[in-house]
């Protein structure tokens, strides 16, 4: 089982008191050596669970007179149309960056890739597996395959501004056309855990997609894991 470190355990454990009310809006926290003792850490460990607080927007720290809470509203991430994870999160000026794990070619892909991209007659795929940083912070570990023939170069490419739909629509002249999409929810296991950076056992948003061009060809196949902070949004017209 992956091991949390303290920090995250005691930023947690902040995390936790902020979203409960314990320490509300514009409340001050305790200072560093308070916590420390609290806690019975090092002024080091403290810091690094501040900056983890300050890294997700929840603090404000001002030199000299302490830490805050601040009033930020939840991020949303748009869902009312097919755009890529940067898009979705960007929007509200925040830096998505990646970790690549996995960027490399594949003759042999799991059945459930296999039976979503069986249209596009490829024996070869590409897989490309990332953790998404928003702010520095873990916030979702994606998988996504993309047919050989699709995107014959794209295991040995750098991703176009660290997008998979940019390489793919400037590179490769691919036009995204629709996808079909199921959410659901999963608990972190132990290699979660270790690619987020959280807690086995906690709740994350399970996303798995399909992705057609404007020929109806299937594109990518990909499956993520976001963690709680990144709720979905979408416009729910009459029909």
């Amino acid at each position: 089982m992956a091991r949390v470190p303290i920090y995250r355990m005691i930023a947690d454990d902040l995390v936790a008191q902020i979203k409960s009310g314990e320490l509300p809006v514009s409340s001050q926290l305790p200072s560093e050596a308070e916590l420390a003792q609290r806690y019975g850490v090092s002024r080091m460990t403290v810091r690094q669970a501040m900056d983890q607080l300050e890294n997700a927007k929840l603090v404000v720290r001002h030199r000299g007179s302490g830490s805050y809470v601040r009033d930020v509203p939840g991020r949303l991430r748009g869902m009312n149309g097919l755009r890529s994870f940067i898009a979705e999160i960007s929007a509200d000026g925040s830096a998505v960056t990646n970790r690549i794990v996995a960027q490399e070619s594949q003759s042999t892909v799991p059945p459930e890739v296999a039976a979503e991209l069986s249209t596009a007659r490829s024996t070869r795929f590409t897989r490309l597996a990332r953790v998404r940083l928003v702010d520095g912070t873990p916030a979702a570990y994606q998988e996504a395959w993309i047919p050989f023939a699709v995107a014959p170069g794209l295991a040995r490419d750098e991703l176009v501004e660290g997008s998979l739909y940019r390489t793919l629509a400037q590179r490769y002249g691919v036009e995204l056309g629709w996808a079909n999409q199921v959410i659901s929810s999963v608990l972190v296991d132990d290699d979660l855990a270790t690619l987020l950076d959280e807690k086995v056992g906690n709740p994350l948003l399970a996303i798995r997609r399909t992705t057609f061009s404007t020929r109806n060809v299937p594109i990518e196949f990909v499956r993520s894991w976001s963690r709680a902070g990144y709720p979905l949004a979408q416009r729910l017209d009459a029909v």
